[in-house]
């Protein structure tokens, strides 16, 4: 744990154990985690109240870690990193024509594209012509994934949404070619962990009640993550640390 953090802060790992042992010391006295549930947002001035040195992270932390979810071919390694929807929108449309091309001409494929109608063709030319919505977006939480369900997430490892919102219009274009499992059974669910300067986000808040959650062993909430939002730049692939495959 120690080496992973010093590697994301590009701190010594020395000053890294030395900052949390002198919180462990504390910690193991104070009792927040066995506050009734539900969460008291209170907890955290009263843990940063206990904790002095908690103030401190951002000078310690330059960097923090996200999980980007999503679902790809198990082939790909994110050599040219995480891109912004409107640069890897036509390789999106490319490799979902691929796995339908032996059902539909190309000429079939190109009047679906250019003519998509109804609500989700709404929802994807919405997304597709505003960079507000191209992300990369990335999570803090990585176990959040794995209970969409209950925060009221869309299941990322499952589906992105841009590929749902084609699908979906695609059903009512072939309802005969079933792209959506075709795509399910060529791709795999995959999580790319990667790492960025530390901004304004509020970190501390969203830790302590996954911590806090996870303690009562009770239903996560949205409370329990924050996410991360490229706004349009992509990340590097000088800042992935890790592509992680899920099931393969």
């Amino acid at each position: 744990m120690f080496e992973t953090l010093s590697y994301i802060s590009n701190k010594p790992r020395g000053n890294i154990e030395s900052w949390f042992l002198e919180s462990k010391s504390k910690f193991d006295e104070f009792d927040f985690l066995k506050a009734p549930v539900p969460f008291d947002v209170e907890l955290v001035n009263q843990y940063q109240n206990y904790f002095p040195e908690s103030k401190k992270w951002r000078e310690l932390f330059t960097h923090i870690a996200w999980f980007h979810g999503t679902r790809c071919n198990d082939q790909n390694l994110f050599e040219e990193g995480l891109l912004p929807l409107g640069r890897r929108i036509n390789t999106i449309w490319d490799y979902l024509y691929s796995i339908v091309k032996s059902d539909v001409s190309e000429e079939e494929w190109n009047i679906f594209k250019n003519h998509m109608s109804g609500t989700y063709a709404k929802l994807y030319h919405s997304k597709i012509s505003d960079p507000k919505y191209w992300g990369p977006y990335a999570m803090l939480i990585k176990d959040i994934f794995f209970v969409s369900e209950s925060v009221g997430n869309h299941n990322y490892l499952q589906i992105p949404e841009i590929v749902e919102d084609i699908i979906f219009c695609f059903s009512n274009f072939r309802p005969n070619v079933d792209l959506k499992n075709r795509y399910k059974a060529s791709t795999t669910p995959c999580i790319v962990k990667f790492i960025a300067p530390i901004d304004e986000i509020d970190y501390l808040n969203p830790l302590l009640n996954y911590l806090y959650t996870e303690f009562h062993n009770a239903e996560h909430t949205l409370d329990s993550n924050t996410c991360y939002d490229g706004k349009g730049r992509a990340i590097m692939s000088e800042a992935i640390i890790s592509v992680e495959y899920i099931g393969r």
